[in-house]
């Protein structure tokens, strides 16, 4: 998330901690990854050695709590193997050791499993510690094949590409806010239905006019012939 989205969010996040009820469950919109990507959200990968429970209480975080003030459950996991492929705050200052969330669901609270190594792009930093929550672009990598794992690093060079050349339009039904998908540097997030898989694909040109999608190491055809010319594939996946 940008520094101001970050802001709005761990807002409306206290909001609902107080306002809504437990029986609610989190309720956000989790847009196309390249296109946080492409606004510079925190992209990092890691994997989980241990999950916690901790208390957050005034600000203080403790491992135990037995007082009868209101304290907010956290999960904290301690990660390894942490790479981080761009950030949009200076986590130079925030002790990567630990990441955050919350616990409670209702809250937008993200579990991971112990021992997975995950992708993300987003979160945001408070108290000098790293949070994630679910509304944000989460890939446990262990779940896809091996050619899928070195395409999604390599994404993040192709997301670099795109940004400067190619829009994507991650509209919802009854949005007023779409952008304009009849131009050619644009893809529309819908034109690969069902099928798109998060940090799979990418919005970009190779030696074409019109931008297009970019999955698998093939691109995906085009919804209409006008909008679909052939070209020559990368031959390569860029090194990052």
């Amino acid at each position: 998330m940008s520094r101001y989205s970050n802001l709005i969010f761990v807002c409306l996040f206290n909001v609902v901690l107080l306002l809504v009820p437990s029986s609610m469950s989190c309720d956000c919109y989790q847009e196309h990854e390249q296109i946080a990507f492409c606004r510079g959200d925190t992209t990092l990968k890691f994997k989980v050695d241990t999950r916690s429970v901790v208390y957050r209480v005034n600000g203080q975080y403790m491992d135990t709590y037995n007082g009868t003030g209101q304290a907010e459950e956290l999960y904290r996991y301690r990660i390894s193997d942490l790479t981080i492929y761009q950030n949009d705050s200076n986590l130079n200052d925030v002790d990567m050791t630990y990441i955050y969330s919350n616990t409670n669901s209702t809250a937008c609270g993200q579990y991971l499993e112990i021992g997975s190594t995950y992708a993300t792009i987003g979160g945001y930093v408070t108290d000098n510690r790293y949070f994630i929550h679910s509304c944000m672009n989460i890939l446990n990598v262990d779940t896809v094949g091996h050619f899928k794992t070195l395409a999604l690093f390599n994404l993040m060079t192709f997301y670099h590409y795109g940004c400067h050349s190619c829009h994507v339009s991650d509209c919802r039904p009854g949005s007023s806010d779409c952008l304009n998908a009849n131009t050619t540097d644009m893809c529309e997030v819908t034109a690969i239905e069902e099928s798109r898989q998060p940090f799979l694909s990418v919005c970009v040109a190779f030696g074409d006019p019109n931008c297009r999608w970019f999955n698998n190491g093939a691109f995906i055809p085009a919804p209409s012939p006008t909008q679909h010319t052939e070209v020559d594939e990368p031959e390569f996946w860029p090194e990052i």
